[in-house]
C-alpha cells in the first residue's frame, strides 16, 4: 500500500519515482504524479497574546507565513481592528527565497480606564486566502479626575461667577456625582 501525504504546501502537482530493486534481479521504477489539494494560504499568529498598553513600540510581534512559493516576494497588507488601541505597519513584506516575515505592533496608551481591549490584526495578499489572530490590550489606567478654574487668578472684589471650573474624567461612561470643595471658604466658595 502506498500513502498520499497532505504537506499543506500549495507546491503544485508533484512527480514522485517509486523503485524496486533486490539483489540478483534487474531494477524498476514508475513515476507517480501526486496531484496537490492546497491553495495559496497566509497564516498571522502574535505573541505574547496579550500586552499592556503601556508597552508602547514593539510591545508584541506578528509571524506571517505563506504556504506559496517562495520564487518571488509577496506583499502582504496587515489591518488593525482599533488602532487607537494597538496599530502595525500597512504592509510587510515576504522576501524572495523567504517563507515568512516578522512585524512589530505597538500599544497605544489610551489614558482611558477602559478595561481589557481585544484587537483582531488581519493579514491579506492577492491571491492568498488572507488570516487574522487576536491581541489583547490590557489597561493600565485608574479612574481619575481632572478639574482646570479659568481665571485663574482673579481679585477678591470681583464678586459671584468669576471663574469657571471644568472637571473631566477618564471613565467612559455612567453618571457621576462629584463633589466639590474649597480649601479656604473665607477666600473663595463654590
Amino acid at each position: 500500500d502506498m500513502d498520499a501525504v497532505d504537506d499543506s504546501q500549495d507546491d503544485g502537482s508533484q512527480n514522485v519515482t517509486i523503485s524496486v530493486s533486490a539483489a540478483g534481479h534487474n531494477d524498476d521504477s514508475e513515476t507517480l504524479t501526486v496531484l496537490d489539494d492546497d491553495d495559496p494560504t497566509l497564516t498571522l499568529s502574535i505573541s505574547p497574546a496579550s500586552v499592556s498598553e503601556a508597552f508602547g513600540s514593539d510591545a508584541a510581534t506578528g509571524t506571517v507565513y505563506r504556504n506559496s512559493s517562495t520564487v518571488s516576494s509577496l506583499v502582504v497588507t496587515l489591518l488593525s481592528s482599533h488602532t487607537s488601541e494597538a496599530t502595525v505597519p500597512a504592509s510587510v513584506t515576504i522576501l524572495a527565497g523567504q517563507s515568512q516575515v516578522y512585524f512589530s505592533l505597538t500599544s497605544i496608551d489610551d489614558a482611558l480606564v477602559d478595561g481589557t481591549q481585544t484587537v483582531t490584526v488581519s493579514a491579506a495578499a492577492s491571491g492568498h486566502t488572507g488570516d487574522s489572530d487576536t491581541l489583547d490590550i490590557t489597561d493600565d489606567d485608574v479612574p481619575t479626575l481632572t478639574i482646570s478654574v479659568s481665571p485663574s487668578t482673579f481679585s477678591e472684589s470681583a464678586g459671584s461667577n468669576i471663574a469657571t471650573a471644568t472637571i473631566t474624567r477618564n471613565t467612559l461612561s455612567g453618571d457621576l456625582t462629584v463633589t466639590l470643595s474649597s480649601s479656604d471658604t473665607g477666600e473663595a466658595t463654590i
